[in-house]
């Protein structure tokens, strides 16, 4: 258990160091704020796509999410009257727990008086989310530790666990953008190899049904965890020609194969479902992603082409492989090059692999820190790390050699981090190569630029005079309290577990798994029927004149002609009364004619229907101050800041209203937050 305690200390140490939590307050200095995200903070795609899910379902009772407040396809309208989310529910579901926990802590302190809305968008339920990224990671780890010290020992497995984590971009998941679906799936991955380690033998129907149901579950999750089929039918195919009982006979293994196949197939019926109902037909959109996937492997397929993939994949500038990711470079050479143990796992692995660099180059570049599409493979990385790791612990030097190499790539890992989108952008073409050749001049010449943002052991050892406040204790001690809390009951629960079944393999009863995977299935079924019915065709035309005049108002805009784009934005208001959007647009008309009264009036409309937008509050600051209300403007404009210290547009109109209001410190003082900061 002692290495347990180690693994749970650098995880917390971690959390600490990396998880930013933004300008929460007037005394954080805002050029200390130096990435897109922090912890209230989430991207508007992928991730506020995911939590859509979680929040209007819990809170609006559907999965429409035309009247979500930070979500970037709100007004991409689907033929089924629903808006765009082709993301899948399964991260919402493993979430839910701690989503009602961050519900009840938002609660206590709205009854406490405390400016804390109940409505999925105040700091308790991004804490609350958060902190789930975060466990189900640590779960995920302490499960894939307990494979690895079962084959390759206790001390192989803490560094393999250790090394592929720190090492890849899954750490930036953990703790910067948490709610991306990357934590969830390594949880769940680590699950299925689990009990795929466990049970891969067995005889038993219902074992091989229960691998099912895991599987299902995963493509709720990530749909492109599909891979993992092939890791189980290889291995099961290789498990019938290599039984020395029963050579060749293949009926078990089409059994065996049939069940899993029909067990994952029923788990996956909710997203199928959910996805026809918002998207419309998911088997269109999966026939035409073969399409596209396999026009991209047809032109990979040219000699040319192919080299580029392979040169971009393992060596080229952005994101390769062996300079990027070095740690899962010799997860990969563990296993293809270097004579793999255990030898009987080879051939799901293989197999796993194959499909797995296929799916790598023909992926289009994803636009994040490191390469997600490796994620998906940290499990099986892991293992190969680890046999490889056991090969050279025979040797002393040649161990410490190696350790050592991995401690400067974790470290180099942790460096990169600290420059993405803040030294350097995040979608720059040559960002493995930059990072890495700016690191010894980083060091030595702007060490400031590697302080990892506002993290909590950053902020706790900055002197301030002020006593604590309500965010003070939110964001530095609740918060934290959560996370060690979260990481000390999983400790417990996970050595009461292992003492409870030491030693007994798991059973299966057939009745239980299918009735249990049946039920579950079921209630979630009803829930997306009850969620998501299908709209009314009065109702979808509505929907659809309102997108319509939304784009006609931009247009008309654009053309210079915003009386009739205000009109375009009266009548789309009548339409959704409840959306901020319109409102927001009318006002970007109506400054546009320099009526700023008129636009003041609307922004605040749309504020109200949506507090948390920053372009809505900054439009509303500069109007203030355009009217010559300096002291409301300076609030908005600072609010916007704390939230947005990135944008540096608005560091000229704040120092004007603070010019205006004769405050030269201030001035002084955003002078120096403005160039200081890393932007």
């Amino acid at each position: 258990m002692k290495k347990k305690i180690v693994l749970a200390i650098v995880f917390y140490l971690y959390f600490l160091i990396l998880t930013p939590l933004g300008v929460f307050n007037d005394w954080i200095p805002l050029s200390w704020q130096t990435g897109f995200y922090y912890v209230t903070n989430i991207d508007s795609g992928d991730d506020a796509g995911y939590y859509a899910y979680l929040r209007s379902g819990f809170f609006d009772g559907d999965f429409d999410f035309i009247n979500e407040r930070n979500y970037a396809h709100a007004e991409r309208l689907n033929p089924t009257g629903y808006v765009f989310n082709n993301w899948q529910i399964g991260q919402s579901i493993l979430f839910l727990p701690f989503f009602l926990l961050g519900h009840f802590l938002a609660w206590v302190l709205n009854a406490l008086g405390y400016p804390c809305s109940l409505d999925g968008y105040s700091a308790p339920y991004y804490f609350s989310t958060a902190v789930a990224s975060a466990t189900y990671v640590f779960i995920g780890l302490l499960l894939l530790m307990r494979m690895l010290e079962k084959i390759y020992g206790e001390n192989i497995a803490l560094i393999a666990v250790l090394a592929v984590w720190m090492g890849s971009p899954l750490v930036y998941f953990t703790f910067i953008r948490q709610r991306m679906a990357h934590s969830s799936e390594f949880f769940v991955i680590a699950l299925f190899l689990y009990f795929w380690m466990q049970r891969r033998k067995s005889e038993f129907r219902a074992s091989h049904a229960f691998l099912g149901a895991l599987f299902g579950f995963l493509c709720m999750v990530r749909i492109i965890n599909v891979l993992y089929l092939f890791l189980y039918v290889a291995d099961q195919f290789w498990l019938c020609l290599s039984d020395p009982r029963r050579p060749r006979e293949f009926k078990p293994f089409g059994v065996r194969v049939a069940v899993f196949a029909a067990m994952s197939i029923l788990t996956l019926l909710p997203q199928l479902y959910s996805w026809n109902q918002l998207d419309g037909p998911p088997f269109a959109y999966i026939v035409k992603s073969l399409s596209v996937m396999g026009k991209n492997s047809q032109a990979a397929g040219s000699s040319g082409v192919l080299w580029n993939k392979v040169y971009d994949l393992m060596i080229g500038p952005q994101w390769s492989v062996l300079f990027s990711t070095p740690v899962l470079f010799l997860g990969c050479l563990g296993i293809v090059a270097f004579r793999f143990q255990p030898r009987e796992l080879l051939p799901g692995f293989a197999a796993f692999f194959a499909v797995f660099l296929a799916l790598l180059l023909t992926a289009v570049p994803s636009a994040s820190f490191g390469n997600r599409w490796l994620l998906p493979g940290l499990g099986v990385f892991a293992f190969g790390f680890s046999s490889l790791l056991e090969k050279v612990f025979r040797k002393p030097w040649l161990f410490k050699s190696f350790l050592a190499f991995t401690v400067l790539c974790v470290v180099a890992q942790c460096l990169m981090i600290a420059q993405y989108q803040v030294v350097i952008e995040y979608n720059d073409p040559k960002y493995t190569y930059k990072a890495l050749g700016n690191i010894p001049w980083l060091i030595a010449e702007h060490p400031s630029s590697l302080s990892l943002s506002t993290n909590w052991a950053r902020l706790m050892f900055l002197d301030h005079a002020e006593k604590w406040d309500y965010n003070d204790y939110l964001f530095l001690a609740i918060f934290p309290g959560m996370q060690l809390a979260a990481i000390g009951l999983t400790l417990i629960a996970y050595a009461r577990i292992r003492r409870a079944g030491e030693g007994r393999p798991v059973a299966f009863n057939p009745r239980i798994v299918l009735g249990g995977a049946g039920s579950v299935v079921a209630v979630l079924m009803v829930l997306v029927g009850v969620l998501a019915p299908t709209k009314a065709p009065q109702e979808i035309a509505a929907r659809r004149e309102f997108s319509g005049l939304i784009k006609r108002g931009d247009l008309l805009l654009s053309q210079g002609k915003p009386d009739e784009a205000v009109r375009a934005f009266d009548r789309a208001s009548q339409l959704i009364p409840d959306n901020w959007r319109p409102a927001f647009r009318k006002g970007t008309a109506l400054s546009a004619k320099k009526d700023w009264k008129g636009a003041e009036r609307n922004f605040r409309e749309a504020l109200a229907l949506n507090p948390d937008d920053f372009g809505v509050q900054a439009q509303l600051g500069f109007s203030l101050y355009l009217l010559g209300e300096f002291s409301e403007a300076e609030y908005h404009l600072k609010s916007v800041l704390r939230k947005s210290p990135y944008n540096l547009g608005l560091y000229s109109v704040l120092s004007e209203v603070y010019a205006k209001q004769n405050k030269v410190q201030e001035v002084q003082k955003l002078s120096v937050s403005r160039y200081g900061n890393g932007k």
